[in-house]
């Protein structure tokens, strides 16, 4: 019994022994794992250094497995060209080609209405000068546009993405389509987007739908104000801006938002819903204000 008991306790005490060296040899193990990883993400880091240096970056601070790098900014001289073409060159047209003279032939007829009859010697207007009138609007447009969207609008976040904007950056556009027509307020509402994403990216890609939005902008508007109906224009362009608004931004953007960037809807209508309170009232006063500065400059006279 004693002989028995005896060697139980010498099998115990190697089956600790073998524990011990066997949990030792895992540890030692796991150890030189971790310093083949910390190699490996050495050798890594010392790849995307060699990258970035090429790319002009330079090191400021080097750590085993983590760098800081600094490079002076480049100028984009394309962003600068489209910038110049966008509001430079509007502005020397305007300089260049708006002077001029312009006939007016006024008829009081025996109901007592009054018409209008512009360059009655050359019996047709001049369809060249009005095409650059035109134009060059456009031009200005699309720039101002631009400027109040992406620079003056405030961009509120819903989950994790800008779920409303609350600027005047459609402004412009509702103008355009107003004074110069649908096609004209349809190229500048996609053009504004087009150009503004260019310049100052607001995804990694383009949304064509959202494009769609920018510029049906320029149309709905127009399609109220030329039905006639109420007679008021000033009430044909609130409710105009108020369709346009409800259709496209609390209607139609919510579900783009949610399709493609996976924003959460509910949350979008809401956030869009809460901006048209200010954007609606904001943006039907300023656009009737433009359109009757624009009818007293003499460039064209709308439907009353």
């Amino acid at each position: 019994m004693v002989k028995d008991a005896s060697s139980s306790w010498w099998f115990l005490r190697l089956m600790l022994y073998r524990d011990d060296w066997l949990s030792a040899k895992q540890a030692s193990g796991e150890r030189g794992i971790v310093m083949a990883n910390l190699e490996e993400r050495n050798s890594v880091l010392e790849r995307e250094i060699v990258k970035h240096v090429d790319q002009g970056w330079r090191v400021v601070s080097q750590m085993q497995t983590s760098v800081q790098l600094t490079r002076d900014k480049r100028v984009n001289w394309l962003i600068a060209l489209l910038l110049a073409l966008v509001l430079i060159v509007p502005a020397v047209l305007y300089l260049l080609l708006y002077k001029g003279t312009e006939n007016l032939y006024l008829e009081v007829r025996e109901d007592g209405q009054v018409v209008e009859h512009r360059n009655p010697v050359e019996g047709k207007p001049d369809r060249a000068r009005i095409a650059i009138r035109v134009l060059t609007l456009d031009g200005l447009m699309i720039g101002l546009s631009i400027v109040l969207t992406r620079l003056m609008s405030l961009n509120v976040p819903i989950g994790g993405g800008i779920g409303a904007r609350i600027g005047l950056g459609h402004l412009p556009i509702v103008v355009t389509g107003i004074v110069a027509g649908p096609l004209s307020g349809l190229l500048v509402g996609a053009a504004a987007d087009l150009v503004g994403f260019a310049i100052w990216p607001s995804g990694t890609f383009i949304i064509w739908q959202i494009t769609a939005i920018s510029a049906l902008n320029g149309v709905i508007p127009w399609v109220f104000v030329k039905l006639g109906w109420p007679r008021s224009r000033t009430a044909r362009i609130w409710i105009g801006v108020t369709v346009a608004r409800l259709l496209l931004s609390v209607g139609w953007l919510p579900l783009v938002l949610h399709d493609v960037e996976g924003l959460p809807y509910w949350s979008v209508v809401a956030g869009q819903a809460a901006a048209s309170v200010v954007m609606v009232p904001a943006t039907a006063f300023f656009v009737d204000v433009l359109v009757k500065a624009y009818e007293r400059s003499g460039y064209g006279r709308l439907p009353a």
